[in-house]
Order: C-alpha cells, then sequence, then structure tokens
C-alpha cells in the first residue's frame, strides 16, 4: 500500500476538524439536563480520539515502510560471491541478517588484509575466495600407496 503524503495529511486535517466539532458539541451537551445527550456526545469523543490515534499510527507506519523501500532500492546482490552490497559501499552486507529480518549490517574483516568476511550480529563468515577442490583418486596408480 502506498500512500500518498498529501491523503495522510488531509485525513489528520479531517480527523482534527472533527474532534473540534466533537468538542463543541460536548461543551454545548454539558449545559443540557439530558443524560442521553451527554452520553453520546462522550461516545462520539472518545470514537474520534480512537480514530486520531489511528491515524497517527498509520501515518508513522506508511513513513516507516517507505524508508525501507528507498533503502532495499539501495541494495543489490552480487551473484559471484553471493554477498549484498549498498550502492555506493564496497563493504558487502551479512547476507543472513539481509534476507532474514531484514537488517543492513556490514561485515567486518576479521584479520587485515584478509579476503574473508565475518557478521557480529549473527555470528556468520563469508568468504570471497574461491573454494579449491581437492580431488581424490580411489583408483590408486604407480605412485599411490595401493599401486
Amino acid at each position: 500500500m502506498n500512500l500518498d503524503p498529501s491523503v495522510v495529511v488531509t485525513a489528520i486535517s479531517t480527523v482534527s476538524n472533527a474532534l473540534a466539532s466533537v468538542k463543541t458539541a460536548r461543551e454545548l451537551a454539558k449545559s443540557t439536563d439530558s443524560n442521553e445527550l451527554k452520553k453520546a456526545v462522550g461516545d462520539a469523543f472518545d470514537a474520534v480520539l480512537d480514530l486520531k490515534a489511528q491515524v497517527h499510527e498509520l501515518s508513522e507506519e506508511n513513513r516507516s515502510l517507505r524508508e525501507q523501500m528507498q533503502q532495499r532500492a539501495k541494495i543489490h546482490h552480487v551473484a559471484q560471491n553471493g554477498l549484498f552490497y549498498e550502492d555506493g559501499n564496497e563493504t558487502p552486507l551479512c547476507p543472513k541478517c539481509w534476507q532474514g529480518q531484514g537488517k543492513p549490517v556490514y561485515l567486518r574483516h576479521p584479520r587485515p588484509g584478509d579476503s574473508d568476511w565475518f557478521c557480529d550480529v549473527c555470528v556468520s563468515h563469508y568468504s570471497t575466495e574461491p573454494r579449491r577442490q581437492y580431488v581424490r583418486s580411489v583408483s590408486g596408480g604407480p605412485n599411490s600407496w595401493m599401486g
């Protein structure tokens, strides 16, 4: 859901106007002897206050989601090493923290000059060097202990 900020401002303004109207009605109801009217106006006042709180909460959630969308648009995956990078930053993000929890946690080298990366949050370890493949001969040969 992508709310336009002007829609949020309009909703807040509408709720504020409704609150002002209900406050006026509450003040007028105080001068009457009708308990039913006083209760109805009080209930309306409470409902408008609840509505105002919900609009504020939705506005904050919308702002937070917009920030997350902007951040996600800046992060890309590099298939060669399996790591994620934020635009303009050469330090990779932890794939486990980013993919699992949506948290942009930067990795660090455990030792200077090392090609490995380490995450201080989830304690994951990543290597950017290609893995060596060891070939083990089963059949033996002229130079094997079986040969």
